[in-house]
This record gives C-alpha cells, sequence and structure tokens, in this order.
C-alpha cells in the first residue's frame, strides 16, 4: 500500500510532465496484489454465504411464516364475513317470512271473523224471522182461539137468553141453527 502511495506522489506533485510508468508498475497500480484480492474475494463469498445462511434464510422463513399466518387470518375473517353475511341474508329471508306470515295469519284472522259475523248475523236474522214468524202464528191462534171463545161465550149467552125469552129449551138442531146464523152475522160483521 505504501508502494502505492510513494507511486501517486511523484504523479501528482511533479512539476515536469508525468512519466509513464512502465508496464509492471501500471498493472501493479491497476490490479493490486492478486492473492490479497482472491483472499478478500473468497472472503466476501464466505461471508454472503454466512449472511445468507444465518440470516437471510430464517429471517425469510420467519416473514414466510408471518405472510401466511397473515393470510391465514385475513382468509379466516373473509370466511367468517361471509358466513356472518350469510346467516344475515339467512336471518332477513327468516323475518320478512314470518312478517309475510304474521299478516296472513292476521287477514285470515280477519276473513274467518267476518265470516263468523255474516254467519251470526245471518242465523240471528234467522231466528228473529222463526221467532216473528212464531209469534205471528201465534198471535193468529190466540186471535182465532179469543174469537172461539167469543163466539161461544155470545152464543151460550144467546143461548140463555132464547131460553128465558122462549121459555121453553130449544132442541139440538134449533140449538144448532141459531148458532150457525149467528156465526154468519158475527163473520158478516
Amino acid at each position: 500500500m505504501i508502494n502505492l502511495l510513494s507511486n501517486l506522489i511523484p504523479l501528482g506533485l511533479s512539476s515536469s510532465y508525468p512519466s509513464l510508468p512502465d508496464g509492471e508498475s501500471f498493472l501493479e497500480k491497476i490490479i493490486p496484489n492478486i492473492w490479497a484480492f482472491l483472499v478478500q474475494f473468497l472472503a466476501l463469498i464466505v461471508l454472503i454465504i454466512l449472511f445468507f445462511v444465518l440470516a437471510y434464510k430464517p429471517v425469510r422463513n420467519i416473514i414466510k411464516k408471518r405472510q401466511d399466518h397473515i393470510e391465514g387470518q385475513i382468509n379466516q375473517a373473509e370466511k367468517t364475513n361471509l358466513e356472518s353475511q350469510q346467516k344475515l341474508n339467512e336471518a332477513n329471508l327468516t323475518l320478512s317470512t314470518s312478517k309475510k306470515d304474521a299478516l296472513k295469519i292476521i287477514d285470515d284472522a280477519k276473513e274467518d271473523a267476518l265470516k263468523q259475523k255474516d254467519l251470526i248475523i245471518k242465523q240471528t236474522n234467522e231466528e228473529i224471522n222463526n221467532l216473528k214468524t212464531k209469534a205471528q202464528e201465534d198471535i193468529k191462534r190466540e186471535k182465532e182461539r179469543a174469537r172461539d171463545e167469543i163466539n161461544r161465550t155470545i152464543i151460550d149467552v144467546a143461548l140463555s137468553a132464547s131460553k128465558e125469552v122462549l121459555k121453553r129449551e130449544i132442541n139440538e138442531d134449533d140449538n144448532q141453527k141459531l148458532i150457525d146464523e149467528f156465526i154468519n152475522n158475527i163473520d158478516k160483521e
């Protein structure tokens, strides 16, 4: 190294034109000691190999494991997100189906209630009409019974009065004749 520096100093400090070194010294200046270069080059290769084996591969493996772990976590998160989305969709579908079912049940219940209402109203109207018809028939029968009763009472009074007037007993044929005439007169009135 000293030799190299001593050779450089005269070149740069010389006041005269530089002289060209001879072939061997020129080669020494360009390529230093070849054995030292080879030793340093081999040492560099050994250091690179040691660095690769001792540092790069373990760090690369750690980084690869970390990358795989992160990718696994991301995949797991995506899978969980997808499952959550599917469950949310199922829940929404179930909810909408339940709402539709509830509305259908309510509509069916309303329809059944209206049918029951109509049926009850129809039955009530039929019962009212039946009661009205029965009441009218009862009134008609009572009128006829009252009329028959009045007719009998009138006939009895008439017979009693005719006995008193005639002072005798009227026979069955006369009695029937009088009754028929009296009923005909009442019916005409």
